[in-house]
């Protein structure tokens, strides 16, 4: 597992099963409208267009949430080296189908765990001071919690920007 530490004093750049439907309480125009994206991603993906195909999975998945579109969603990451996020992916869909009751949790759980060694990791150290005084730390654009400071974070490979806010003081990016 590649792991990568930045502190915020300073500057870094890091190079670092079918669909199954939607849950009952999804109104109809939701669910055709995830039905047709997730047609188009299957079309796209038998094709051999991986990278165009993620973004209709996502779609299809965030109007109705479903083990087999995740699963999919989680292939459709790995294939293309998107590694942490399928492995996030992974967990989703071994937690929904936990929750429901679906054999697939094995499935899932098992593609997370051969993941995991490959994921790249990122670790943002900003200063003790920080969080007392207000500071705000993203990374690739979102708000990364205090909690999350100081610890491993799954990232996907490639370079990341993380940014370093205080109150009073010009925004830093690394």
């Amino acid at each position: 597992m590649r792991r990568q530490s930045i502190g915020v004093a300073v500057a870094v750049v890091l190079p670092c099963a079918a669909w199954a439907g939607a849950a009952n309480a999804q109104p109809a125009d939701d669910v055709a409208r995830a039905d047709a994206a997730f047609q188009q991603a299957m079309a796209l993906r038998s094709a051999g267009h991986d990278v165009e195909a993620c973004p209709k999975f996502a779609e299809s998945r965030a109007l109705a949430p479903a083990v087999g579109v995740t699963l999919y969603l989680a292939d459709c990451y790995e294939r293309t080296g998107r590694t942490a996020s399928a492995w996030r992916e992974f967990r989703a869909a071994e937690k929904l189908a936990r929750e429901r009751d679906d054999k697939r949790a094995d499935v899932a759980a098992q593609r997370a765990y051969t993941l995991e060694p490959k994921i790249d990791r990122l670790t943002v150290s900003p200063p003790a001071s920080a969080e007392a005084s207000g500071a705000e730390v993203r990374v690739d654009g979102a708000v990364l919690p205090s909690a999350s400071w100081n610890a491993a974070l799954a990232v996907d490979p490639g370079d990341h920007v993380v940014t370093f806010a205080s109150p009073g003081q010009p925004l830093r990016a690394f």
